[in-house]
C-alpha cells in the first residue's frame, strides 16, 4: 500500500485520544497489595525470574514489552549477529515455559533496527518503528526508516506491512521512539533528527476506506531553539505532550 506525505510546521488539530502501553517485568505477584507502607519490614521482597535468554541470532531488546488480552508478550530486538538488522518477537507461556518465535526478521530494505516499543490496535494489528531502513536516501545507502504494521492471520503468521518509509525531507529520520494510536487508528510519533530541522512530530493517518493510502503529516518542526531530539509523546485533554533531549 502507498503512502503520501505532507507537510506542515505548526500544530495541527488532534482528535481526542488514548493510548495504553504495557512495559511488563516479571515480578512476583505477592509482593504488590494496595496501600503497601513504604520501607514496611513485614512485606516480602520482589522475586525477578529471567523468563528468555536471547541468542547471537538476533539481541539487544532495548524497548519495553507489550502485551496482548492472553498475556503473550512482543518485543523487538535491535540487532544480532545473525540477523544485524534487527526483529520483532513474540513470547507466549506453554505449560509454565516461556516459547519464543520471530514474527519478523529485517533485512534493510523493510527496516532496520527497531528501537521502540510496539503498540495494538482494537483488531490485534501490532504497529512500530525502525530507526533505519526502508527505500529513503539516508547516507550508508540502509534508508531513514519506516513505520510498519505487523496482521495475524488464521494460519498464525504475521503479515508484514510497510506503512511509510521517511525520505529525510520535511518529514525527517530515525523515528525510533513509542508509537500512539488514537481510537481512529491513526499514529503519532517523533524523528531524531532532519537535514533542515532538529526533529519532528508526526501523524500517520489511517485510512478511511480499505483501498486508501496512509498519510503522513509533519505536525511539527523543531529548530533547536525550541527543543531538539524530541522523545515519546503523550495525549491529555486532545492535545500532545512530549519532551526533548536537548535543545531549548
Amino acid at each position: 500500500m502507498k503512502t503520501t506525505q505532507s507537510s506542515s510546521t505548526s500544530q495541527s488539530s488532534l482528535r481526542p485520544a488514548l493510548a495504553v502501553f504495557s512495559v511488563l517485568v516479571m515480578l512476583a505477584a505477592s509482593a504488590f497489595a494496595d496501600n503497601i507502607a513504604e520501607n514496611d519490614s513485614t512485606q516480602n521482597p520482589a522475586n525477578e525470574s529471567v523468563i528468555y535468554n536471547f541468542t547471537s541470532n538476533y539481541s539487544n531488546p532495548y524497548a519495553g514489552l507489550t502485551a496482548d488480552v492472553a498475556g503473550n508478550l512482543y518485543g523487538t530486538a535491535f540487532d544480532g549477529t545473525k540477523y544485524p538488522d534487527g526483529a520483532v518477537f513474540e513470547l507466549s507461556r506453554e505449560n509454565n515455559t516461556w516459547k519464543e518465535k520471530a514474527l519478523m526478521i529485517f533485512n534493510g530494505r523493510d527496516g532496520r533496527n527497531p528501537s521502540g516499543p510496539l503498540v495494538f490496535d482494537p483488531q490485534g494489528n501490532l504497529y512500530g518503528t525502525t530507526l533505519a531502513g526502508g527505500d529513503g536516501p539516508c547516507g550508508d545507502g540502509y534508508g531513514c526508516g519506516v513505520i510498519f504494521e505487523l496482521s495475524p492471520s488464521a494460519s498464525g503468521k504475521w503479515n508484514y506491512t510497510i506503512l511509510y518509509s521517511f525520505q529525510n525531507g520535511f518529514d525527517g529520520q530515525g523515528p525510533g521512539i513509542a508509537l500512539l494510536i488514537d481510537p481512529y487508528g491513526n499514529l503519532y510519533g517523533t524523528t531524531s533528527v532532519g537535514p533542515i530541522s532538529n526533529g519532528t512530530v508526526f501523524e500517520l493517518k489511517h485510512p478511511q476506506q480499505s483501498n486508501d493510502s496512509w498519510t503522513l503529516d509533519t505536525l511539527f518542526t523543531f529548530n533547536g531553539t525550541d527543543g531538539f531530539t524530541p522523545n515519546s509523546l503523550a495525549f491529555s485533554g486532545g492535545a500532545l505532550y512530549g519532551t526533548t533531549s536537548e535543545g531549548g
